[in-house]
């Protein structure tokens, strides 16, 4: 980006681009990802990304967020369905009411690690401070303490009114994360410089290449 940077100032005096202040939300750098033009694109290059990227069609700056979140071992599978889900084309629920407004942006699914946080807050009564145990544990793979961790947060939410059977299934989607997701700060930087990198490509291709 500061070499690209660099060469756009120096042919196009009159840019005065600033690296450090470079847009991330440029409508032609959306589309430039969502047509799959991602060489050379941060995070966004390799084939499987693409599939990802025609699978969700992203129309915003929050869709590469998710979109880099989900392109992880524990979310990958959603993929598709966060696609179908976002299009309208998939019926979901959020397990309970009280989620939707943490899962909602997500379509039903989880994808960041301070949804967990918030999941274990809401549902099972944890402090933050046991919620973020609990996210260790997940975003660790901590197989052996998310086991002991299952019955503390299986027994929390029955305490606050969830049947066996909620309980079971919303831990059972938090088991599956364990297999590595991100949180969302650390995607939204990397979702960051991903359109910064494709807004330079689509508005001065030369300098970029």
């Amino acid at each position: 980006i500061s070499n690209c940077v660099d060469l756009v100032n120096e042919h196009y005096p009159d840019a005065k681009l600033d690296k450090f202040s470079l847009s991330h939300e440029e409508q032609d750098a959306i589309d430039i990802i969502a047509s799959t033009r991602t060489m050379g694109v941060f995070q966004l290059e390799s084939s499987g990304m693409k599939r990802a990227i025609r699978a969700i069609q992203p129309t915003c700056f929050e869709d590469i967020v998710a979109l880099v979140a989900l392109f992880r071992p524990g979310p990958l599978p959603y993929i598709e369905s966060y696609g179908r889900r976002k299009s309208g084309l998939e019926k979901f629920d959020y397990f309970s009411d009280d989620l939707k407004e943490i899962l909602a942006p997500t379509y039903g699914i989880i994808v960041y690690q301070e949804q967990i946080i918030q999941i274990a807050v809401k549902m099972a009564g944890f402090s933050l401070s046991e919620a973020d145990v609990f996210r260790k544990a997940v975003s660790k793979k901590e197989v052996k303490v998310l086991q002991n961790q299952e019955e503390h947060f299986i027994s929390g939410a029955q305490k606050n009114g969830y049947s066996l059977k909620v309980s079971k299934e919303v831990f059972a989607m938090i088991s599956t994360f364990a297999n590595y997701g991100l949180n969302k700060s650390h995607s939204v930087c990397y979702a960051m410089i991903a359109c910064q990198m494709a807004h330079l490509k689509a508005k001065y291709p030369l300098e970029f290449y």
